[in-house]
C-alpha cells in the first residue's frame, strides 16, 4: 500500500494572487528516497540481525527492489549521521555518574581490501552507572589510557579500566 501525502493550497478567495502550500514532510535524508521505516529496517538488518549489505541487498532483489550495495552503505551512513546527537547526548549523560566501566576488545580493521591486509583497531564499550545505565561504544586505533582519558577529561569519578 502506497502512502499518500496531501498537501493543502490555501489561496486568498478575493483576489486569488496569494496561494499558501504546505511544505512537505520532512526527509530522513534530504532529497533522498527512503523514509524511516526503510532507513530503520536496513540499519536494524544489519546491526541487530547481523546480516551484511550484500545480503540485503540480494533480500530485496527477490522482492523486486533493486538498491545496490553501495546505496545501502549511503543509507547506513545518513543513519549514524541523524543518529549522532542522541549518541552525544548518552555519552554527556554517562559522565554525569560517578561510576564507569570500560573495556576493550581487538578488531581488524580493513586496510586494502584487494590485498586482504588488515589492522588491528579497538571498540570500547563504556557503561554508566545505576543513575545512568547507558552503554557508549567508541572505536579507536589503539588500546591506551589516552585514548579514554581524552574522551573523558571532564569525568570526575571512577573509571574502571584495563588499559596500557
Amino acid at each position: 500500500m502506497a502512502k499518500v501525502v496531501v498537501r493543502h493550497k490555501y489561496g486568498c478567495p478575493c483576489c486569488r494572487k496569494f496561494v499558501i502550500t504546505a511544505p512537505p514532510p520532512e526527509k530522513p535524508i534530504e532529497k533522498g528516497l527512503p523514509g524511516p521505516g526503510l532507513l530503520a529496517h536496513v540499519a536494524t538488518a544489519k546491526y541487530a540481525d547481523h546480516l551484511p549489505l550484500y545480503r540485503l541487498e540480494t533480500i530485496f532483489e527477490r522482492v523486486g527492489l533493486e538498491i545496490s550495495r553501495s546505496t545501502l552503505s549511503d543509507w547506513v551512513a545518513a543513519v549514524a549521521d541523524a543518529l549522532e546527537p542522541i549518541v552525544v547526548e548518552i555519552s554527556e549523560d554517562i559522565l554525569r555518574g560517578k561510576i564507569l566501566n570500560a573495556d576493550d576488545t581487538k578488531l581488524p580493521v580493513i586496510e586494502d581490501q584487494k590485498a586482504g591486509r588488515t589492522r588491528e583497531g579497538r571498540i570500547w564499550v563504556v557503561i554508566g552507572d545505576a543513575a545512568h545505565p547507558h552503554v557508549y561504544y567508541r572505536f579507536t586505533e589503539r588500546r591506551s589510557a589516552e585514548t579514554l582519558v581524552a574522551d573523558f577529561k571532564r569525568f570526575e569519578g571512577y573509571l574502571q579500566a584495563d588499559v596500557d
